[in-house]
């Protein structure tokens, strides 16, 4: 079944359909490189397992089936590695002349598939841009409804807090933070703080982390959370207070913060 669905559709891929996007990140758009790595990742099982049978049942009549099953698997991984090095590839991303919007929640997949130095330059330049980018509005309706509730001189608070943007026809909306925020989904926030730290970006890690702002950890912690939330957004009545959600930070935290890893 993959044979037949994956490698025509990732060919000609271009990041503008829906599938395998990072499950609640603030661009959980459908993105190549996720669906990339997914593959990959799968036909590495499959050539995992296909070895693993021809090694402990050499006797088997199915041995000529797992025999082809590796060789394919070993071509296509070749295949689709070849791809996304040949897209990623100094600092500009491109794919059959499309731009993309740049690593997103792919950061820590790309950290991981990406040669070194092709790698370094690509991730400086989207550091870069990142820093420098403007800050949007959430578009949330819970989050929009609860501070459109609050008095005047809460909302002129956040304002000046840079929580949200200047009231506009009597509205004010969410400010959501690009630079000091996570940003990432379930998926990626288990990769993004190691990956800043691991490639020299410990300080940007610290400060996406620690930021107070929307979305992030230390959003939560404003509105007095004691426990991680299922969602970065405050919800009153559908989304837990207390779920393991975007846990992961836990290994990032005494790993690369406190400096305890296990020894090798």
């Amino acid at each position: 079944g993959m044979e037949r669905k994956y490698p025509g559709a990732l060919q000609n891929y271009k990041g503008g359909g829906s599938g395998l996007g990072d499950w609640l990140a603030m661009m959980p758009r459908d993105s190549w490189l996720t669906h990339h790595a997914f593959y990959l990742a799968s036909i590495r099982a499959v050539a995992y397992l296909a070895n693993q049978l021809i090694q402990k049942v050499p006797n088997s009549d199915k041995k000529e089936h797992w025999e082809s099953s590796l060789k394919k698997a070993t071509e296509k991984n070749a295949e689709i590695e070849t791809m996304i090095r040949s897209v990623y590839k100094g600092s500009i991303f491109s794919y059959s002349n499309h731009n993309l919007e740049g690593l997103g929640q792919n950061l820590g997949l790309f950290s991981r598939i990406v040669n070194g130095t092709d790698r370094c330059t690509t991730l400086r330049s989207w550091l870069n841009s990142a820093a420098n980018c403007r800050d949007r509005s959430w578009p949330g309706d819970e989050e929009a409804a609860f501070y459109n509730s609050l008095n005047a001189k809460d909302q002129e608070e956040l304002i000046n807090g840079r929580n949200l943007f200047p009231k506009r026809n009597n509205v004010v909306k969410p400010r959501w933070h690009l630079r000091y925020a996570v940003n990432s989904g379930i998926l990626d926030v288990k990769y993004t703080f190691k990956t800043l730290s691991d490639m020299g970006f410990h300080d940007i890690g610290l400060s996406k982390a620690s930021g107070n702002h929307f979305p992030g950890y230390g959003y939560m912690m404003s509105f007095n959370a004691t426990t991680l939330w299922e969602t970065w957004w405050r919800s009153e009545d559908l989304y837990s207070h207390n779920h393991p959600m975007f846990g992961a930070i836990g290994e990032w935290l005494p790993s690369s913060v406190a400096g305890i890893t296990l020894e090798p």
